[in-house]
C-alpha cells in the first residue's frame, strides 16, 4: 500500500518534503490529491500488484500522514543510533586509538564506519523485534475479541432458539387445553333434552373421548 501511494505521488512529480502536507507546488490541494488518487488506483491494477482497489482521498491522506509519521520516527532513530552507538567500538574508544602511521589514516575511518554500521543495524534489529511484539499483540486482541463476538453470538443463538421451543411448547399446551375443555362439555353435556341425532353424536363422541384417555 505504501509503496504504490510513494509511487503514484512521485508519478505526478510533486515535491514530498517531510513535514510538508500537501505539497507547496503550482496546482491547488483538491486537483493534486485527486490526481495522486486517481495514479494510485490505476497503479494497482498492473504488475506487481494486479489488484483492483477504489481508494477514497481521504484514505489516502490518511496513509500519507502514516507514511511520514514514521518516516520521523525512522529518522530520529537513525540519527540517534549514529550520534550515541549503544554497542560495539563507540566513539570515544575510537577516537582514543593512536593514529598510528600515516599509511593507516583509512583503516580507522573504516572502523567507525563499521562501528556506525554495526550500531545502526542493531537498532533496527531492536525495532523490528518491537514492531514483532506489538503486532503479537494486536493479533492475540484480534482473536480475543473474535472469540468473545463468536461466544456472544452463540448465546444469542441458543437463546432464540430456546424462545422458539418455548413458543412451540406453549402453542402444544393451549391447543391441548381447548381439546380437554371441548371433551369435558361433551361429557358432561346433558342428554336427556337431545333429539335422538345430537344424542347419538354425543354418544359416538364420548366414546371416542374414553378409548382416546383409556
Amino acid at each position: 500500500m505504501h509503496t504504490g501511494l510513494t509511487e503514484a505521488m512521485l508519478y505526478i512529480k510533486q515535491e514530498m518534503i517531510l513535514g510538508v502536507f500537501p505539497p507547496a507546488l503550482s496546482q491547488n490541494a483538491k486537483v493534486y490529491w485527486s490526481k495522486v488518487v486517481q495514479e494510485y488506483n490505476e497503479r494497482k491494477l498492473h504488475k506487481p500488484y494486479e489488484m483492483r482497489t477504489d481508494r477514497a482521498e481521504e484514505s489516502i491522506k490518511k496513509r500519507w500522514t502514516y507514511i511520514k509519521h514514521e518516516n520521523s520516527k525512522f529518522r530520529a532513530t537513525v540519527d540517534h543510533v549514529v550520534n550515541h552507538p549503544e554497542s560495539g567500538m563507540g566513539m570515544m574508544a575510537l577516537n582514543a586509538l593512536p593514529l598510528g602511521p600515516p599509511g593507516h589514516k583509512a583503516s580507522k575511518a573504516d572502523l567507525a564506519l563499521e562501528a556506525s554500521a554495526l550500531a545502526l543495524s542493531q537498532a533496527l534489529e531492536k525495532i523490528m523485534a518491537k514492531s514483532q511484539v506489538a503486532l503479537a499483540k494486536r493479533d492475540e486482541k484480534r482473536r480475543l475479541k473474535k472469540e468473545a463476538f463468536i461466544a456472544i453470538c452463540l448465546n444469542l443463538i441458543k437463546d432464540a432458539i430456546e424462545v422458539q421451543r418455548m413458543n412451540v411448547e406453549a402453542k402444544r399446551m393451549d391447543a391441548e387445553a381447548k381439546i380437554r375443555t371441548e371433551d369435558a362439555r361433551i361429557v358432561l353435556a346433558g342428554l336427556a333434552t337431545m333429539d335422538d341425532t345430537t344424542r347419538a353424536w354425543f354418544q359416538t363422541k364420548r366414546a371416542e373421548i374414553c378409548a382416546r384417555d383409556a
